[in-house]
């Protein structure tokens, strides 16, 4: 998708525009980003990875977030325990969040320990961090950003009862997640009657499935790429609660059959089915008769 090879570019152009002084694998050591007056220091973890750290607040409470080191990335492979402080300078700081692309193509990484301490999780944290299989999502976490979980290998997640805020393309092309859970103290989202997706509890707009989603009867819309990516979705039943199919939902769903479309829907978005190779020709008739374009392939997959 266009929109992570952004990521990309804006990775490089970070790495371009910081004057980090290469740091070796040591606790706290001090480095710097001049442009923005930004400290930033590396610590060696409990599970003896190099973690690198900007600190977003000085003053008590002193907090910091975990960033991407792309001039002098470290290694990481197998499990990683995220710590819930860390010691700089003789001051204990708070790690409160996981920075824009933090873990961005950490193909290594099989786990994660993220700690109580975490509030945010950024966008793109863990894209394309194909072999992370599990991770658990804290309590603390208020925020998950676009792409955060983009193309990973988990195979189930349980979204915590903390979170008030979920980005686009979350979990989008994770083609091996089986399970999606919301806590049901959740008062922002929900994954009602078992359906294996999130859906936005005060709209009830299905935002996030996977290749075992159902859609419940009381959904009304689903969501901007809400299934995009999902290669192994095979089958799903449209229900007439439905009226209206959001842009790049199904988009690239390739094996997707659907035998029915509601009368309900009254709109599709573009792209909203692109590259549905498999559906039967009678759907993809009444879907063009709705919207020409929405098998219309953009430029953002």
């Amino acid at each position: 998708m266009r929109r992570f090879l952004i990521f990309a570019l804006t990775l490089t152009a970070i790495a371009n525009l910081s004057s980090y002084a290469a740091p070796t694998n040591v606790l706290a050591t001090k480095t710097v980003q001049d442009n923005d007056n930004i400290e930033t220091f590396s610590a060696v973890c409990s599970s003896g990875h190099t973690l690198y750290y900007n600190i977003i607040s000085s003053d008590a409470p002193y907090k910091v977030e975990i960033v991407s080191e792309e001039s002098n990335k470290p290694n990481i492979i197998g499990d990683l325990v995220i710590p819930s402080t860390v010691v700089y300078n003789g001051t204990t700081y708070s790690v409160t969040g996981i920075g824009m692309f933090a873990f961005y193509e950490y193909e290594g990484l099989t786990s994660v320990d993220i700690p109580n301490s975490v509030t945010s999780i950024g966008e793109g944290a863990f894209a394309y961090c194909n072999s992370l299989n599990s991770i658990t999502i804290p309590n603390s976490v208020k925020s998950i950003d676009n792409g955060a979980f983009y193309e990973c290998g988990i195979q189930s997640i349980v979204i915590p009862y903390s979170v008030t805020s979920i980005g686009s393309d979350v979990f989008s092309n994770c083609n091996k997640l089986e399970s999606i859970s919301v806590d049901k103290e959740n008062p922002y989202y929900d994954s009602r009657n078992k359906c294996n997706a999130i859906i936005e509890t005060s709209t009830n707009k299905l935002i996030i499935g996977c290749k075992n989603s159902t859609i419940p009867n009381s959904v009304t819309s689903i969501g901007f790429d809400a299934f995009a990516g999902c290669s192994e979705l095979k089958s799903v039943t449209l229900p007439k609660s439905l009226t209206h199919i959001e842009e790049n939902a199904f988009y690239g769903c390739t094996n997707l059959i659907i035998n029915k479309i509601p009368n309900t829907i009254t709109s599709i978005g573009e792209s909203a089915f692109a590259k549905c190779n498999s559906l039967p020709e009678k759907i993809v008739k009444k879907i063009q008769n709705i919207n020409a374009k929405a098998f219309e392939i953009n430029d953002l997959f």
